[in-house]
């Protein structure tokens, strides 16, 4: 699907509605010259002026005329969904002028609307001049006049309706009079020529996309008084460097600044509440962010991908920082979180690779998934506060830099990789009071030689130790389960005891080259294990006074050639 019919077929918008009704039915008449009689009230009618036939319709309640496309009401659409009601008429041409009053049956009407797709498709306009009876412009209105350049907008204009001026690829400029309160979803899609807008004061809403694509757009004011940013609004303006976020802006829309790669400072105000997904993701020449405190809501991804952003300031009054909320921005170094903060959400780091030292704040309790997974230089000590009670997945994997991480004994989770690939820590201690950990929560962790265990840990988890350096670890007494691949790949142990309560080595435990030289097992019976638990039968097994027979009659552990009763 193309891209225009996905804004208009795939996304909920909210339309401004015009300040005045359109007459909804009429028959088309191709005469230039009304006929006399009586006034069919909405009946379309031609009219000539200054070189080029129009058409219009008169509402019978405010006894004006509406400006109409030829085969009005029809509204033939081609596959990109614009109105194609020109076919089989001679299309306006050059600088059209549209007349103050056109007269219909000996009367005058005044023209005060431009109705839907009037000029759609119409490829030969250059300019535009509009009568200052006009008020409102309808949907589609000069769709796709892909030579229009310039449009003379009356000073009583209200409204302007969806994709109005969309796809108007020669339009570089257009001035908004002061009277207008509404311009519609969409209105200037597209418009590649376009450079700079002013909005005037009474627009307290921005609607949806109204800007997207706008690729030449480098300066937009925004007026005091504005209120809302919606949806993708200038989404794609390449080129967008300079916007002035006014005082009582509360939301700033999904997508509403995504793609701005030439957006190099904003300044968010006190009075915003709420940021959506994405809002100024891809914003790549942005280099430092205030966030006030007062935003409630934040949605996914609000500064992802902004690679040039060095520095977050993040103000009192938050509690969260938002699902991807600077994933991969790159060259983040530094950021505050200030106390108040209880979450940092999915992602909200992933990929800062030149995140250092963070402090956390004291009113933290939950770190989720891959919140700093990839945050290369952070560290190389970390302190996770009292208070936190859950660490999720990954949520420090491939942290390259970080020596030791300090855990709180408020701890009730900690998810699978949390720890994993972190190559330089060589020590961690887990809180006593767990019973398990996740799988593979130190996996490939190369320089990890001492791993204190929870005192009432209940199982090994799967892969817990995989690819790790750890050369010692006391098995707790409540254990009764060595999981999958637990120990495999681990070239510098060499020795291990199990307690009497291991009962099951499940698969892979000691393959991959580990060099498992002494096996000692507290348990009088030998616990279950498979044909691929251990990879070689050259191991030292220990075993207590008296099973030595029961061992070596066993299907497997039989298999190895030393087995020695304490």
């Amino acid at each position: 699907m193309n891209t225009r019919s996905f804004f208009q077929t795939s996304l909920t918008v909210v339309c401004v509605m015009a300040m005045m009704t359109l007459p909804t039915s009429c028959t088309k008449d191709n005469d230039d010259s009304p006929v006399a009689g009586p006034i069919e009230y909405g009946k379309s009618f031609s009219y000539s002026f200054e070189g080029n036939t129009l058409f219009y319709v008169i509402d019978s309640l405010s006894q004006s005329a509406t400006l109409v496309a030829p085969l009005y009401p029809e509204c033939p659409k081609d596959s990109m969904n614009r109105i194609v009601a020109w076919q089989g008429y001679e299309q306006p041409k050059g600088r059209v002028t549209i007349p103050e009053k056109v007269k219909y049956n000996g009367k005058n009407y005044p023209v005060t609307a431009i109705g839907e797709g009037a000029f759609s498709l119409c490829s030969e306009i250059i300019g535009v001049t509009l009568p200052d009876g006009i008020t409102v412009i309808g949907p589609q209105a000069f769709d796709s006049c892909d030579k229009l350049k310039t449009i003379d907008l009356p000073g009583g204009l209200l409204s302007i309706g969806k994709w109005a001026f969309s796809d108007c690829v020669s339009l570089t400029a257009i001035d908004f009079p002061e009277s207008l309160t509404a311009i519609g979803p969409n209105c200037f899609y597209g418009d590649v020529s376009l450079t700079a807008v002013t909005i005037p004061s009474k627009i307290k809403t921005l609607s949806m996309a109204a800007f997207v694509n706008c690729i030449s757009l480098t300066t937009v004011n925004l007026p005091e008084g504005l209120t809302a940013i919606e949806d993708y609004v200038f989404s794609y303006c390449y080129n967008l460097s300079e916007i002035n976020l006014p005082e009582g802006l509360t939301a700033i829309g999904n997508f509403a600044f995504d793609q701005c790669k030439s957006l190099s400072a904003i300044i968010l105000p006190e009075s915003l509440t709420t940021m959506g997904h994405h809002c100024f993701t891809g914003a790549e020449s942005l280099t430092t962010v205030t966030v006030p405190g007062s935003i409630q809501s934040f949605g996914e991804g609000v500064f992802m991908d902004c690679t040039g952003l060095t520095n977050a300031i993040l103000n009192e009054g938050l509690t969260t920082i938002g699902t991807f909320m600077f994933a991969n921005c790159t060259n983040l170094t530094s950021v505050n979180l200030p106390e108040g903060i209880t979450t940092i959400g999915y992602a909200g780091f992933w990929c800062c690779r030149n995140l250092k030292g963070i402090t956390f704040p004291s009113t933290l309790t939950t770190i989720e998934d891959w919140a700093f997974q990839y945050a290369e230089k952070i560290g190389p000590d970390i302190a996770i506060p009292e208070g936190v009670t859950s660490i999720g997945k990954a949520a420090f994997g491939d942290c390259y830099s970080m020596e030791s991480i300090t855990l709180p004994s408020t701890l009730q989770s900690i998810g699978k990789f949390a720890l994993s690939a972190c190559t330089k820590l060589d020590d961690v201690s887990f809180p006593d009071h767990l019973t398990h950990l996740a799988d593979q929560v130190l996996h490939n962790c190369t320089s990890l030689t001492t791993c204190h265990l929870p005192s009432r840990m209940e199982y090994i988890d799967d892969w817990l130790f995989t690819n790790s350096g750890i050369t010692h670890i006391d098995i707790p007494e409540h254990v009764t389960r060595i999981g999958e691949g637990a120990f495999q790949k681990c070239l510098s142990l060499h020795e291990l005891n199990l307690p009497a309560s291991v009962t099951e080595l499940a698969d892979s435990v000691f393959t991959l080259g580990t060099p498992l030289e002494s096996l000692t097992l507290a348990s009088s019976v030998p616990p279950s294990v498979t044909e691929t638990t251990f990879e070689t039968y050259n191991t030292a097994i220990t075993v207590p006074n008296g099973t030595g027979d029961t061992y070596r009659s066993h299907d497997i552990w039989g298999r190895f050639v030393i087995i020695t009763e304490e």
